[in-house]
C-alpha cells in the first residue's frame, strides 16, 4: 500500500503524542519493583530567613523550617488540626488543683535523643530540657511569644517527669495548644547555648532550669579544652540596685529641691542689692539727697553700695554749697540795688542845693 503524505502526518502525531507503556524484560517480569518515594521538596530563599531559634520565628519562612527541625510535648495531627495528640510526652495531660493551684504533670517518652551538633554530641531528652525550653518561652528576650507563658512556673519532678503550675486555671482548650509545636511550646536542647561561646572570655546571659536567667563570666582552658563558667542568678546580681533604686530616686528628688532652694536664695542674694541700688538712684532722682544703701558685704555688692553712698553724700554736699552760694548771690545783688537808689537820692540832694 502506497503511503501518502497525509497517512505519514497522523502516524508522527500518534508517536510522539500518545502514552508509552514501560517495557519490562520477560527475564524480570517476574521480579517487584519498588515504587519511587514520596518525596516533597519546596525551596526557602536564605536570604528570608530571619532566625533559626523556634521561639524567635515569626515569619512563615522561619516557621516552616522549626516545624520540621523541632518537636512539642504535644502535636497538632498532621492533616487533622486542630485534633492534638501526644508527642515527646508520652500522653495528653490532666491536671488536679493543690492549694487552690492548677498542676499540670507531663511524662516524657523515654529515649528521644537531640540531634548531634558542631559542638555538642547526641544526648537523651530529660525533664530539664522542658524546664529550661518552657522557663525560655516565659523570657520576653528569648521568645516572641512571651505573653502566652506568664503566670507559669515549670518544675522537675524527676528525669522525666515535668510539673507545670497555674496560679490561675486554664482549660485544656486554652492550655493545651501553648504545649504543642507552636509558638513558643518547641522543646530546644539545654546544653545548646554553649555553642555561642568562643575560646575565650567573656560574659553571657543564659537561663536554667534552678535559677531561670542568670548572668555568668566564662573563661576558657585551652589545655583541657574546658569552659570555667561563674554564673548567679540576674535577680540577685541586680537584687541590691533594684532595691536601692526607690532610695535613689528619693536622693535624686530630695537633691534637686535642695539645688532649686540654693538657687534661689543665690539668685535672691545677686538681685536684693540690685534692687536696692535702683531704688536708692529713684529716690535720688526725686531730689532725696540722704538717701543712703546699707553696706551688708565686702564683695562687689558691698563696694558698689559704698561708692554709690560716697557719691550721693558728695552731690548732697555740692548742692548744699550752691544753694549757700545762690542765697550770698541774692544777698549781694538786693544789697547793691539798695545802695545804687541811696547814692542816687544823695546825688539828687545835692544838685537841688546847687539849684537853689
Amino acid at each position: 500500500m502506497k503511503m501518502t503524505p497525509l497517512m505519514l502526518f497522523a502516524i508522527t502525531v500518534f508517536l510522539l503524542f500518545a502514552p508509552v507503556e514501560r517495557i519490562v524484560p520477560a527475564t524480570s517480569a517476574i521480579q517487584a519493583v519498588d515504587p519511587p518515594p514520596a518525596v516533597l521538596r519546596f525551596g526557602v530563599h536564605v536570604s528570608e530567613m530571619g532566625n533559626l531559634d523556634p521561639h524567635l520565628a515569626a515569619g512563615s519562612q522561619d516557621r516552616a523550617l522549626a516545624d520540621m527541625v523541632f518537636n512539642g510535648l504535644l502535636r497538632y495531627r498532621p492533616g487533622q488540626a486542630p485534633t492534638i495528640e501526644p508527642d515527646l510526652a508520652e500522653r495528653i495531660p490532666g491536671f488536679e488543683m493543690i492549694g487552690g493551684r492548677q498542676v499540670w504533670t507531663v511524662n516524657l517518652r523515654k529515649g528521644v535523643m537531640f540531634h548531634a551538633g558542631p559542638k555538642t554530641s547526641s544526648y537523651e531528652l530529660t525533664a530539664d530540657d522542658v524546664v529550661f525550653s518552657l522557663r525560655k518561652s516565659a523570657q520576653r528576650e528569648f521568645c516572641a511569644y512571651a505573653g502566652e507563658y506568664e503566670g507559669m512556673r515549670v518544675e522537675a519532678i524527676d528525669r522525666y517527669s515535668v510539673r507545670i503550675i497555674l496560679d490561675k486555671p486554664t482549660s485544656s482548650i486554652l492550655f493545651l495548644p501553648k504545649l504543642t509545636n507552636y509558638a513558643g511550646g518547641f522543646i530546644v536542647s539545654q546544653s545548646s547555648w554553649f555553642m555561642r561561646l568562643k575560646p575565650e572570655r567573656g560574659r553571657i546571659t543564659h537561663l536554667t532550669p534552678e535559677t531561670g536567667k542568670s548572668l555568668a563570666m566564662v573563661d576558657y582552658f585551652s589545655p583541657w579544652q574546658w569552659y570555667i563558667l561563674a554564673s548567679d542568678p540576674e535577680r540577685e546580681v541586680y537584687g541590691v540596685a533594684d532595691r536601692m533604686t526607690p532610695y535613689l530616686f528619693g536622693l535624686g528628688i530630695g537633691g534637686f529641691l535642695v539645688m532649686a532652694a540654693a538657687l534661689m536664695l543665690l539668685t535672691r542674694r545677686l538681685t536684693d542689692p540690685l534692687q536696692g541700688l535702683t531704688a536708692g538712684a529713684e529716690r535720688i532722682g526725686r531730689g532725696d539727697l540722704d538717701t543712703r544703701l546699707a553696706v551688708r558685704s565686702q564683695d562687689e555688692f558691698g563696694r558698689l553700695a559704698t561708692v554709690f553712698n560716697q557719691m550721693a553724700a558728695t552731690l548732697q554736699e555740692t548742692l548744699t554749697e550752691l544753694r549757700h552760694r545762690e542765697e550770698h548771690f541774692r544777698s549781694l545783688i538786693e544789697n547793691s540795688s539798695k545802695c545804687r537808689h541811696v547814692r542816687a537820692y544823695q546825688a539828687g540832694g545835692v544838685d537841688r542845693q546847687r539849684i537853689r
